[in-house]
């Protein structure tokens, strides 16, 4: 398991709870760089928010096919703000 913080105060966000999104990129990092073996198909689980008290976890598979690195993320989600948007 691997533990993460995800920080974007340069747009509001002193620290984000859990993100798919940074911890995808996070997996396709980790495989460009070598930490990964591309030829390997590989599942871990990413902890993320426990310092700001709202834990959650996150699901990621990474695998490499015909040189194109897939990084599949997932986990459970619960709803902390909703809205709707009007396009005039």
């Amino acid at each position: 398991m691997l533990y993460t913080r995800d920080f974007a105060p340069a747009v509001g966000i002193a620290e984000d709870p859990v993100t798919g999104s940074a911890n995808g990129a996070l997996a396709g990092y980790l495989m460009l760089e070598g930490f990964l073996d591309d030829k390997s198909v590989h599942e871990f689980t990413i902890a993320q928010g426990h310092r700001i008290g709202r834990p959650g976890y996150v699901k990621v598979q990474t695998s490499c096919r015909k040189s194109t690195m897939i990084a599949k993320v997932g986990g459970r989600a619960v709803t902390t703000i909703s809205g709707r948007l009007q396009v005039i």
